[in-house]
Parts: C-alpha cells; sequence; structure tokens
C-alpha cells in the first residue's frame, strides 16, 4: 500500500477540523491536556513535565507525516481552528491502521472524539489496500471503549497483558480491541 501522501492535510467534520499538526503549538497543547496527569491515566505515555516533551512528540509526529508511516491530526472546533483540544493518530501498517487518541479532560464526553475517530475510520477505509481500522484501550477505560463502540468499531476481545500504562503499571494489562472492515 502506498502510503505517502495517503491522507489529506487537514479534514473538517460538522464540528471539527482534524489538521496535521504544527510545532508552534507545542505550549498549548502541552498546557491544555499534554501535562494532565487524569487525560494521561490510560495512555502508554506520561504527562509531559514540560513543553520541550511536547514538542519532541509533534517532531516525531512530523516525521511519521513524511515518511507515510502514520498520519497523527490535532483536534481543533471548527470556530476556533488554532486552538488544538486534542490529537488523533493513524499508525499505518500494511493493510490498514491503529487508531490512538487523546482529548482534554475540558472537552471530554460531547462526542468529539467519536466525530473525529469515525470521520478519520471512514476516510481511511475508503482508501486502496486499507482493510481495517483497530483501536484499543486498557480493560479500565470504560469511556475510551464506548467511543470506539459509538464509532461502529466492534468488539473482537481482550488482548492479555498488551500494553503497559505509563502511569499505572510497569507490566502489559490487558486491553480491549475494536475494528472495522471492509
Amino acid at each position: 500500500m502506498e502510503a505517502t501522501n495517503l491522507l489529506p492535510t487537514e479534514i473538517e467534520t460538522e464540528r471539527l477540523t482534524l489538521r496535521k499538526p504544527r510545532l508552534e503549538h507545542a505550549e498549548e497543547i502541552f498546557a491544555t491536556y499534554s501535562a494532565d496527569p487524569e487525560v494521561t491515566t490510560f495512555l502508554t505515555w506520561k504527562a509531559h513535565d514540560n513543553p520541550r516533551q511536547t514538542r519532541d512528540y509533534l517532531s516525531a509526529c512530523l516525521a511519521e507525516w513524511s515518511s507515510g508511516t502514520g498520519y497523527p491530526y490535532v483536534i481543533t472546533l471548527k470556530a476556533k481552528r488554532d486552538a488544538p483540544i486534542g490529537m488523533i493518530h493513524a499508525r499505518m501498517n500494511n493493510h490498514g491502521a491503529n487508531m490512538g487518541y487523546v482529548l482534554a479532560r475540558s472537552f471530554w464526553n460531547m462526542g468529539y472524539m467519536t466525530e473525529a475517530l469515525i470521520c478519520l475510520s471512514d476516510l481511511l477505509l475508503s482508501k486502496e489496500g486499507v482493510f481495517r481500522v483497530s483501536s484499543f484501550c486498557d480493560v479500565d477505560n470504560a469511556a475510551s471503549a464506548c467511543v470506539m463502540e459509538k464509532s461502529g468499531m466492534l468488539f473482537e476481545g481482550i488482548l492479555k497483558r498488551y500494553s503497559p500504562l505509563a502511569n499505572n503499571a510497569s507490566e502489559p494489562r490487558d486491553c480491549r480491541m475494536y475494528a472495522r472492515t471492509r
């Protein structure tokens, strides 16, 4: 599958704009969600200690765009296109993508992540050579499981001792796997 230029650098949904990240937003992302330990509770990375860590992460995201191995998008509200509220990330593999996402706590329970996940999954599944879009979450992360279910992903099972959580465990934890296919 040809991954380079597979996806556009900007996508609009009814309420959101998803766009390729920019380094100059590192401090705002840091202040909005990447330094929040509650936001990162179920993630594989710890809350950032300083904006430099966020900037380094954004640099890695841009390298994925350049290589076509991944498509991380900053999520903004349409009305505030330069105010990041989260990110959604499609990591490409041979026949599909694994999705990851994070959202600032003040925007939880508003349907934003479900909207972003539906949009990006639909777009990916419309591309030649993409047959599967999947995502997983810790078994205790009910909110993320709900996002995946509402986005049309089907529960495929529990992956035993699949992924460590940076904040909660030094050993891999069980995860719930969801996917959409065509």
